[in-house]
């Protein structure tokens, strides 16, 4: 009877195994699948908008035909950016060990920030960035580390009324990154909420597709880390990542 019951339990741990080892390929093949239509999409789309954009600059257009060429336009960018988040995740999720190299996060934080420069002058916010000396090294992939940054920026730029403030420190082998804006007051806030695919603020008209702060999350847990929002009654939202130094 031993024999029996052991021999059963080896079947079922035995089928057990083959049922995730089938899972896990199923999950695999969705996320190429989804890499590819995220792709395919991507290309068309950027075509089209530059087709647009030279129409709309002919000056050929009566008043109407250009308000629906406008409409055109911005539904194909938001069409545009949601393929751009979809691809990005499922890159993100096909993610291998082997791509991985030793990467100064300070050097990529400082990198992406230059590249807000232009969005921050002409909205006119009062900007504070604070950064570490320590180069904050870590294993990671530079694309997906410049994601995370570029999409916390886009999030402060949707809802920063007149200030933006970014911060990175070291401690105790941890990289801790904060960035906070001032926001219209009447926003509400669900600090778990917004971390969900397409969650927005509400009671804000500022455009966006909703996988922002998704995507950020989905790079984040797939580095160990944790991030935070908090939005108390002084109005300024706060972004809070930490991650683990590779030294």
């Amino acid at each position: 009877d031993y024999c029996n019951l052991a021999n059963e339990i080896n079947q079922y741990v035995e089928q057990e195994h083959k049922i995730i080892m089938q899972a896990e390929e199923d999950r695999q093949h969705t996320r190429m699948v989804v890499a590819g239509i995220s792709h395919d999409f991507r290309t068309p789309l950027t075509s089209a908008m530059g087709y647009m954009q030279m129409v709309r600059s002919s000056e050929k257009l009566s008043g109407q035909n250009e308000e629906y060429l406008d409409i055109a336009i911005e539904k194909t960018r938001y069409l545009k950016e949601l393929s751009d988040e979809f691809f990005a995740l499922s890159v993100i999720e096909n993610r291998r060990e082997e791509d991985k190299q030793e990467l100064s996060l300070r050097k990529v934080l400082e990198n992406v920030t230059l590249g807000q420069y232009d969005w921050i002058q002409e909205r006119k916010l009062s900007f504070q960035v604070q950064l570490t000396e320590d180069l904050c090294m870590m294993r990671a992939t530079e694309v997906d580390l410049i994601r995370l940054f570029e999409n916390l920026y886009s999030n402060a730029r949707k809802y920063a009324v007149n200030y933006l403030a970014a911060e990175l420190r070291k401690s105790e082998g941890r990289i801790l990154l904060s960035m906070e804006n001032d926001t219209d007051r009447n926003v509400r806030l669900d600090t778990e909420a917004i971390f969900r695919p397409f969650e927005r603020m509400e009671d804000t008209t500022a455009k966006g597709n909703g996988l922002g702060l998704y995507v950020a999350k989905r790079i984040v847990e797939n580095y160990n880390g944790d991030i935070q929002a908090e939005l108390p009654e002084d109005g300024v939202f706060r972004l809070k990542v930490i991650l683990w130094s590779g030294e």
